[in-house]
């Protein structure tokens, strides 16, 4: 017998999935900040390439990540489709989103582990700004989906 709460899972799946992405950024940057402790912030060597591509990769990240959620939310616009095809399809867009900006984080902080400028840290913190603005609600979801109220009862 299921004893699963079926109104709050969908979207309690989906929050848990986000929070253990922040977290696990936010604990990797701390880590990072741990081990290294050093806030040198050189931005005058400009042969220097990360300089260029670590934001680079951050904007780039952010574009991508829209891109493809919004092209992901296109495709579910189904009236036709049952809440949970619909919410599973949600999730997927969601992940996607959130797996580029966190692929984008953590290359900025694996920049500072390696090369000891700070300025990196302080690009992954602003990803993980960016990243906590994604964090999955209720109004977003049913924006999103154009969920009607019977499905809105479901979430």
């Amino acid at each position: 017998m299921e004893t699963t709460n079926t109104k709050n899972s969908p979207f309690a799946t989906l929050t848990l999935i986000y929070t253990a992405l922040i977290f696990g950024q936010i604990v990797f940057l701390g880590i990072a900040f741990y081990n290294i402790q050093s806030i040198k912030i050189d931005i005058s060597d400009t042969s220097d390439p990360f300089l260029y591509i670590v934001p680079s990769v951050g904007i780039l990240a952010i574009f991508l990540s829209n891109l493809t959620y919004n092209r992901l939310i296109l495709r579910i616009d189904n009236k036709d489709l049952p809440f949970k095809q619909k919410f599973a399809n949600y999730q997927s867009a969601c992940i996607a989103r959130y797996a580029w900006v966190e692929a984008a984080t953590l290359f900025a902080i694996v920049s500072y582990f390696i090369l000891l400028n700070f300025v990196f840290l302080i690009f992954a913190t602003i990803l993980i700004l960016y990243f906590i603005t994604l964090k999955p609600n209720k109004n977003k979801i049913i924006a999103a989906l154009k969920l009607n109220p019977t499905d809105q009862s479901l979430l």
